[in-house]
């Protein structure tokens, strides 16, 4: 037997991996190298001595950093004199990652196949969210059941809930469904495109290639367009141009001096006697073309804020499509296809797209559909493009179906109220008096306490004792009654010594009659102990979870860090120097690296099961289809802060709004907007100036 070590294991770095995936390396470099490793009758003192030889080696390979971490752990005694099982032991403890098995799981439960994913990366993101869901033997299920539910194929989806299966089956399934309809997109495109273009009209966009285009002409006859000119299939609708479009003409905001009306010139008035000598383009049925500007946004103050959908069924299917009379033909995307209409064969088109800065756009092919709008069902076609957010309503199912326009979501009409909706608003207004008096303990004026378990904070080691800093005579008074208000509501005690302590900073409050005061950690504890780290939701990730809801509730929580309690043992980190003495916080304080990833964790745990109630931090928005289903949102969040002690800021709280301001963006039931202030900062920003002031 060759004990000589051949290769070494490489140093074990926390930062970079798991110990137990270390430990896993280090069994089998013993193996290799043949070390430790003995009969299965030899004696006690054998095993001893293959055990040392382990411990030898293992204190050898490990490093100097995580060396260092191993003695401090086994002081007093020696890590010699530990078994090589206690060593892995202390070490796979101390740096177990900290994982709240609620979290895990609610988040496992988020997993769905993105845009993007194929289906072996969705499921290998599967299994490694499940790695630390203490799921046990119902892993497998688990892993399953999440998968059929977030995959993007209803097609397949479908196939997969026919019958009981595996999951290593369900994933078998679903790779095989993925290649053959690639296989099939790819034979069925393999047509070579006619060089045809369809001109969409992009809402935010201004288009560049034309910005120089002014040629107009000023008399009765339109002047033929110069050879180097871009010539389009349209006349400009303010003077009848055919060199531009109408944004950059410089008669889109003329008077006319025939109908006074702004936008357009007397010699392409529609008013009166005046005869034009332009004519309308004729188009071939092979053609596409769309080259109008329509309702093309180049300021924030556009009279159309939202776009307009059609609520209609395709296949059977409930659907909203966005109506763009800019666009000549109706589009799909690739995944509206696959979901609704994969078992509709593509047939080859030779319509090849074009946007409208120039981008080329090879459609997948094109199907018909049935479409039932008002009782009324049409076989229609439908192209498919790679890619795209939705199903856009073109003017060729214009021409088809005849729209309520009275009745289409986005457009704005007068709304009257009636006796019966204010009836309804009085209703809804008693009822949430009445919620809110029933649960009239949570906007008490004193501050809560979180009553799950206390917070174990991060171990800090060689924090300096810092002496504590003067405070300004002016603002000495209130400094000295914030911290006595601190010490009577419990957030902070006294203490006569302490081994680390940190000086304080001041920040004034928006009354300016009282101040903040916090400790300044970063010379303490943030220097010292180890982030803890969690993830933050995006505003993205948290409008689509509310996605269909039309009115909104915003909680506060009063002093919310306050309401966390610290556990007994790690107090001791959090101590400040005042002018009036030594304090330990026994709550959650502010400046501590790790106190945004601790609270978000506790909110995401507490709503973790409640639907359409999302937290970021010490912010909780609530959401509802209607007010009834909002009204039950709310009462279970407020039942759930009841329950663990928390207490809201009512003054901050808003109830049963149709639209609210969360995390600097507007939400209300068309989606997620800028608010004011953002738009007013680009509306009424400076014009740029060149290097010479022009």
């Amino acid at each position: 037997m060759n004990d000589r070590i051949s290769t070494r294991s490489g140093d074990f770095d926390p930062s970079t991996e798991l110990f137990t995936a270390y430990s896993e390396r280090l069994e089998q470099y013993f193996i290799a190298n043949s070390i430790g490793q003995c009969p299965g009758d030899a004696t006690q003192e054998v095993l001893a001595a293959a055990d040392k030889k382990k411990v030898a080696v293992f204190i050898s390979v490990i490093g100097k950093k995580s060396y260092a971490t191993l003695r401090d752990l086994c002081s007093p005694d020696s890590p010699k004199d530990k078994s090589f099982s206690e060593l892995c032991e202390m070490l796979r403890t101390h740096y177990k990652p900290k994982r709240l098995v609620v979290a895990e799981t609610y988040r496992f439960h988020r997993c769905i196949q993105e845009e993007n994913d194929n289906v072996s990366h969705y499921s290998a993101r599967l299994r490694h969210y499940a790695s630390t869901c203490d799921f046990g033997q119902f892993l497998n299920r688990s892993l399953r059941d999440q998968f059929i539910c977030g995959i993007r194929n209803s097609a397949t989806r479908k196939k997969l809930l026919n019958e009981d299966r595996t999951f290593q089956d369900v994933l078998k399934v679903a790779i095989a469904d993925e290649v053959a309809s690639k296989e099939t997109l790819a034979f069925q495109n393999n047509t070579k495109p006619v060089n045809e273009s369809v001109h969409t009209v992009g809402r935010n966009q201004i288009p560049d290639k034309f910005s120089n285009s002014r040629n107009t002409s000023n008399s009765n006859n339109l002047r033929p367009p110069l050879p180097t000119a871009q010539k389009f299939s349209y006349a400009c609708y303010s003077c009848g141009g055919t060199e531009h479009f109408r944004a950059q003409c410089r008669f889109r905001n003329a008077v006319c001096s025939r109908c006074k009306r702004t936008g357009h010139i007397a010699r392409v008035c529609k008013r009166g006697n005046m005869q034009n000598n332009f004519v309308e383009q004729k188009l071939s049925s092979d053609d596409v073309f769309l080259e109008e500007e329509l309702f093309t946004v180049f300021d924030v103050n556009s009279l159309y804020k939202s776009e307009i959908s059609v609520p209609l069924k395709i296949e059977n299917q409930e659907c909203s499509l966005q109506l763009d009379t800019g666009c000549a033909l109706s589009l799909a995307p690739q995944t509206f296809y696959e979901q609704f209409c994969s078992h509709i064969p593509l047939k080859p088109t030779a319509v090849r797209l074009s946007t409208y800065t120039g981008e080329k756009i090879q459609p997948l092919g094109q199907i018909n559909v049935n479409v039932t709008y008002a009782g009324t069902q049409h076989s229609l076609p439908l192209l498919v493009v790679p890619q795209g957010s939705g199903v856009l309503f073109g003017r060729n199912w214009l021409r088809c179906i005849k729209l309520d326009w009275n009745n289409l979501p986005g457009i704005e009409l007068p709304s009257f109220t009636t006796t019966a909706t204010c009836s309804k608003i009085s209703e809804n207004k008693n009822t949430l008096d009445s919620l809110l008096s029933k649960y009239d303990e949570l906007f008490q004026p004193q501050i809560g306490c979180y009553t799950g378990d206390a917070v174990v904070l991060n171990e800090s080691k060689g924090a300096k004792f810092h002496k504590a800093r003067p405070v300004p005579y002016a603002i000495q008074t209130r400094v000295e009654s914030a911290l006595l208000k601190m010490e009577k509501d419990g957030v902070i005690e006294r203490v006569s010594s302490a081994v680390s302590a940190a000086p304080i900073v001041t920040v004034g409050k928006k009354d300016g009659d009282e101040v903040r005061v916090c400790g300044d950690f970063s010379v303490t504890y943030n220097a010292c102990a180890e982030v803890e780290t969690y993830p933050m939701p995006k505003i993205e990730d948290m409008h689509s979870a509310l996605r269909g809801c039309q009115v909104f509730s915003v909680l506060d929580l009063k002093q919310a860090y306050h309401q966390i309690p610290i556990s007994t043992e790690s107090q001791k980190y959090l101590t400040i120097n005042t002018h009036l003495g030594l304090f330990a916080f026994k709550r959650l304080p502010n400046g501590i690296h790790s106190g945004p990833a601790i609270f978000q964790r506790i909110m995401d745990g507490l709503l973790a099961d409640i639907p359409k109630a999302v937290s970021r931090l010490d912010d909780i928005l609530i959401a509802g289809t209607d007010y009834e289903d909002h009204l039950n949102t709310l009462s279970q969040v407020l039942e759930r802060l009841l329950k663990f002690g928390f207490k809201l800021n009512k003054s901050k709280c808003k109830f049963l709004q149709s639209s609210v301001v969360y995390l600097g963006h507007l939400i209300d039931s068309a989606g997620l907007h800028p608010t004011e202030d953002k738009l007013a900062a680009v509306r009424d920003a400076p014009p740029s100036k060149g290097y010479y002031g022009s």
